[in-house]
Formats: C-alpha cells, sequence, structure tokens
C-alpha cells in the first residue's frame, strides 16, 4: 500500500521496509514484551474462574497461538499495518463474569460463534467498513489517540502494587523497580539517536530490570521447571454448549474491541504510515480479526484486538514494519507450542512490565 501522496512519512522505518532477520528477532520479541497479555489474560481468567492449575497452563498455550495466528495474518495478507492482534481486555471481564454463571462451555461457544458473525459482517456484507467515516473524525481519533495512553495507567498501577496476599504486595521496591525500568528505555531513546540501543530501549530495558529483580530476590522461575518442553492446541477443551444469552453478551463485546481496533487502524495507518485506510481495507482486517478470533476460541483461547501499547511502541522507536510485526507473531506462536519458553517470558517481574509499558504510554 502506498503512502497518500504529498504526505510525509513519521515512521524512521516504513511499513513495507524489510530488515535484517537479528533485528526481526530483536524488535519482535521488544514488540512481544511491550504487551504480554496473551501470556497473563490467560492466568488471571483461570485463577478467577477457579480452574485446575494443568487448565490455566494449558490455555496460556492456546492464547498464544491465537494471537500468533491473527497477528501473523493481518501483517502479511489482510490488513498489512504493523498492528498486534492479542486478547482483547473485554473478554477478559466477559470470560470471568460468564464463565462464573453460565459455564466455560457456553462461554468458548459464544465466542467462536461471535467471531464468525463479525467477519461475516466484514465480508461478505461489509457492514464494518461503514462505521469508519465515524471512527475517523477528528473528534473521535484525537481523544482516541489520549486515551491510549491514559488506558495504561490501570494497568501500570496494577502492576506496580502487586497481588494481594503476596509478600511483593504494596512493596516500595516494586515502584522503584518500574522506575529504573522506565528511565533505563528513555536514557537510551534520549541518549542514542540509531542503532540496538536506541530502537531495542524498551528491551533492554526489560532485560536489566529483570537482573535488578534477580539480584534482589524478587524473581521466581520455578514454573520454569514445572512446565513442559511442547504441547499441541486441543479442539474446544471446554467442551460446545449453545445459549443465547452468552451469544449475545460476547458479540456486544466482539463489537467493542472491532471499534477499538477500527480506530487504532487508522491511528497506524493514515496518522502514523500516512497510508489510506478505506471501508474495504477495514473490512479486511476485521474479517481476519473475527475469523481468527473463532480459531483462536476453538482451542480455548479468546478473541483479540489491536493493542495501543505497540502503538506507542512503534511512535518511540519509528520501527513500523509490518515484518516485524510478523516477526512478533511468530513468536507468539511458538510460544504457543513451548509451554516452558511462555513460563520464561511471564516470569519477568510485574514490576518491570509495569516500566515497559509506561514508556509507549508516556510518549
Amino acid at each position: 500500500m502506498e503512502p497518500i501522496a504529498g504526505e510525509r512519512q513519521d515512521l524512521i522505518v516504513g511499513v513495507e521496509d524489510k530488515m535484517t532477520l537479528k533485528e526481526y528477532l530483536i524488535y519482535g520479541l521488544q514488540q512481544v514484551l511491550v504487551e504480554s497479555s496473551a501470556l497473563t489474560f490467560p492466568v488471571v481468567t483461570g485463577m478467577a474462574l477457579k480452574l485446575p492449575r494443568e487448565t490455566v497452563q494449558y490455555m496460556v498455550q492456546a492464547y498464544c497461538i491465537g494471537a500468533g495466528i491473527v497477528t501473523i495474518t493481518q501483517s502479511t495478507r489482510l490488513l498489512r499495518l504493523p498492528v498486534v492482534q492479542g486478547p482483547a481486555a473485554v473478554f477478559l471481564s466477559l470470560t470471568i463474569a460468564l464463565g462464573g454463571t453460565l459455564g466455560t462451555g457456553a462461554v468458548w461457544t459464544a465466542m467462536v460463534i461471535g467471531g464468525v458473525v463479525s467477519a461475516l459482517l466484514a465480508w461478505p456484507l461489509g457492514i464494518w467498513g461503514k462505521l469508519r467515516p465515524i471512527i475517523a473524525a477528528p473528534s473521535i481519533y484525537g481523544p482516541l489517540i489520549t486515551l491510549i495512553g491514559l488506558s495504561l495507567t490501570g494497568v501500570v498501577i496494577g502492576l506496580i502494587i502487586g497481588k494481594p496476599g503476596t509478600p511483593e504486595f504494596a512493596s516500595g521496591f516494586n515502584g522503584i523497580l518500574a522506575a529504573i525500568t522506565f528511565l533505563i528505555a528513555v536514557t537510551l531513546i534520549v541518549y542514542f539517536k540509531k542503532g540496538f540501543l536506541r530502537f531495542g530501549a524498551i528491551l533492554v530495558a526489560a532485560i536489566a530490570g529483570s537482573l535488578i529483580a534477580s539480584l534482589a530476590g524478587r524473581t521466581n522461575f520455578a514454573a520454569v521447571g514445572n512446565a513442559a518442553w511442547f504441547g499441541l492446541p486441543r479442539i474446544m477443551p471446554f467442551g460446545w454448549k449453545f445459549d443465547l444469552t452468552a451469544c449475545l453478551i460476547i458479540f456486544a463485546g466482539y463489537a467493542i474491541a472491532i471499534i477499538e481496533s477500527m480506530g487504532n487502524y487508522i491511528l497506524v495507518g493514515e496518522i502514523m504510515a500516512k497510508q489510506k485506510i478505506d471501508e474495504k481495507r477495514i473490512n479486511r482486517g476485521i474479517f481476519g480479526e473475527g475469523l481468527g478470533s473463532a480459531v483462536a476460541a476453538l482451542i480455548g483461547g479468546s478473541g483479540t484486538t489491536s493493542f495501543g501499547q505497540n502503538i506507542g511502541a512503534l511512535s518511540v522507536t519509528g520501527i513500523g514494519s509490518r515484518h516485524v510485526i510478523t516477526s512478533a507473531g511468530i513468536i507468539v506462536l511458538v510460544l504457543g507450542f513451548i509451554p516452558k519458553v511462555g513460563a520464561i517470558v511471564a516470569s519477568v517481574p510485574p514490576a518491570v512490565r509495569a516500566g515497559s509499558i509506561s514508556l509507549p504510554g508516556a510518549c
């Protein structure tokens, strides 16, 4: 897709620009670390629903595989923008609420059906694209940019405070660790104008923060030893149970996630990459998102949306190549088949994640 005539390309590395294999790995992993919901959401969901440990571990696999499939498909074939897809926050609350009352089978069945319906409304019906003039209005996307940053506040605070009942809860060290991670990233970005230390600042800061936490005895890798090396997905692991109420509520969740994604498509495509995002392209993206969400839910994963945190990372690093996002999708997909590697990534201390997330939100 060519840039709009006469517009300036703000990204340092353009959407269609190709990089080296090493750079794909580094910047792709950085994008994964910026937004690790595919690793954290299933754990939160499983704990809230009081599911067995083995089930929660499998959910991590399913969420990662689903997010990887949708991200790869979107970046290579359909949307063709540097947009990372992963489990939507709206489904986190809906899954917990409905799963506790209607059962997990009803929730995941509704998520499969809702994904298929959402995809059909995009293509062949072309309904979602008709909302583009509303989402693209300056009065809408202006506040949306602000909300992307503000929406991170609650996440950051929660990560810094920690989980109630644990020794690290409300510890002052958490705030210090998050601040150190944030300052390391900012320093690298300000001091270095190019090269790995500039574009990989978030990743370097996350590694440094994790090392500091390790020296302070604040990391726990017990889950790594208990996790398996390889695991395959299963079809409808929670069973098939049709419930009309669940379907209607979950579809409402899809509508919210889709509107959020549409806004992000326009932000990345038109404002950052200076490409025209018309109704047809939006419908292609939402078709991929809906169908991919159905596939993800079919194996026990979650409906997806695009992530504002990763858009913030694009603005910080200027690395806008969609091929980097493809590599991020591949990394997440691989993690889904290797629970032990996923356990290592999940062992990054929450406060370090808070510092990493704060950077895109602040910028």
